[in-house]
């Protein structure tokens, strides 16, 4: 876990000071789950000053049957954790992780630990920002939600946000709330972060392998919001027939979570899942055939391209695509253009920001109820584009080659649809050598075994 300065952090400062003090008792991410499972703790015991006066006290032992009653049967995946750690050092970082959330609260501290840990781990770590969760759990419509779904769970944080967006209605039963993730300890991760805000949810330890192998026999869900891995290699060893629209790559599993998700949709259900660009405009074969007839079988309601530099540690943009059952009827699919919206919020961090997201909510409901017309906005554009011109464009479903000219280009504007072609053409090859660098990667790991 790497201490970054700035305000945001500045509350973790005596946690910081605990890690350059025990660097080299163990490896920083174990840290990093030891300091969350500490503030976990603390929020769950009455008695966690006591405990923690016991332990300083060298009644570690205490402290240890804290942790132990707090996390319950996940205390297997730490335990190896815990016991690898120094006493002392178990106690110093219990005092930091006090002092820390005696300034920010429980749920912040926990928070900013989570964000620290996911710019050290893999890319699958990564938090989704809350701007960007704010925008899926508003286009999903949760106040009329009986059950929500998170196949690729990381944190929580989708889970957390739809939480939210579905308690703005009170009198309606608050939904159901399920979730998957790959490996223990973000399943852990998960867990202990839904807790902290009070959410009752099952969530289960299942890679994207075993989720469609399962297709058939799963439950449905009346909403699916995810941020699944980008463009994820070798990620099923099973043939997986139920896949409707046929097999994605094995070099990229994209159109495996996009088929995944309006598959598991019950009847009227809604999906939002955060794609690469590259998702949209791919010229793979078995992905543009898997595209193509997925917006002819009414599953593709929506695209929302995003602006870069949302994403913590990469300047890579990504698409929102809202997404039916199969079988649903539709003549038009939404297209919004945000990639030019948001704020930078650091040197280089973006960051959407309420009225923008309030926007992008209201270009979708606006188009659900039949009232969208065509919008040229200077950071929001948006218009619903017939399934017979999507065709003509051999389905492209990249939101930019779609917008009209922009007011300030009038005098341009004979120029402008082949502009917006080569930014087609663009992205598309984009999407082939991000595909060849997965492949390429994939031999090399071949060859050093």
């Amino acid at each position: 876990m790497t201490v970054v300065s700035g305000k945001r952090n500045a509350g973790l400062k005596p946690v910081w000071q605990a890690f350059d003090h025990l660097r080299g008792s163990m490896d920083s991410s174990r840290l990093g789950i030891v300091a969350l499972a500490l503030v976990f703790v603390r929020a769950s015991q009455e008695d966690w000053r006591t405990c923690l006066r016991s332990a300083y006290g060298s009644d570690v032992a205490t402290l240890m049957w804290a942790l132990r009653d707090a996390l319950g049967h996940e205390i297997e995946i730490t335990t190896g954790i815990l016991d690898e750690l120094p006493h002392v050092a178990l106690i110093e970082m219990a005092e930091a992780v006090d002092s820390a959330a005696a300034g920010l609260g429980n749920a912040a501290t926990f928070r900013l630990l989570l964000e620290e840990f996911a710019r050290t781990s893999r890319n699958d770590a990564a938090l989704t920002p809350d701007s960007v969760a704010a925008v899926l759990a508003g286009t999903i419509d949760l106040t009329s939600a009986s059950s929500v779904y998170d196949p690729f769970c990381r944190t929580g944080e989708l889970l957390i946000a739809a939480t939210a967006q579905a308690d703005t209605d009170s009198r309606r039963r608050a939904p159901l709330i399920y979730g998957t993730t790959p490996d223990n300890y973000s399943l852990l991760i998960a867990q202990m972060n839904l807790r902290l805000h009070h959410i009752e949810a099952s969530l289960d330890k299942q890679g994207i392998d075993k989720l469609v192998y399962d297709l058939p026999a799963g439950r449905r869900f009346s909403r699916i919001l995810t941020n699944p891995p980008f463009n994820a290699s070798h990620w099923t060893q099973h043939h997986p027939y139920h896949l409707r629209y046929g097999l994605p790559p094995k070099n990229n599993a994209n159109f495996a979570w996009l088929q995944y998700a309006a598959q598991r949709l019950e009847p009227g259900g809604k999906a939002a899942v955060i794609m690469p660009n590259g998702a949209a405009v791919s010229t793979n074969p078995r992905e543009r055939h898997i595209r193509e007839q997925m917006v002819a079988d009414g599953c593709v309601e929506a695209l929302i391209s995003l602006p870069p530099s949302l994403f913590s540690g990469t300047g890579i943009s990504a698409t929102i695509w809202l997404e039916s059952p199969p079988g649903t009827e539709r003549d038009k699919i939404l297209f919004i253009d945000a990639s030019n919206a948001g704020h930078m919020v650091s040197r280089t961090q973006r960051e959407l920001g309420d009225p923008e997201i309030s926007e992008i909510v209201q270009a979708v409901e606006s188009w659900r109820s039949g009232r969208l017309s065509q919008a040229t906005g200077p950071a929001i554009r948006s218009v619903a584009v017939s399934l017979p011109d999507i065709r003509s464009r051999d389905y492209n479903l990249s939101p930019s080659i779609y917008m009209p000219p922009e007011h300030a280009e009038t005098k341009r504007s004979a120029s402008a649809p082949s502009i917006r072609e080569l930014v087609g053409r663009l992205e598309a090859e984009q999407a082939a050598a991000i595909e060849k660098d997965s492949i390429a990667m994939h031999t090399l790991k071949k060859l050093e075994r």
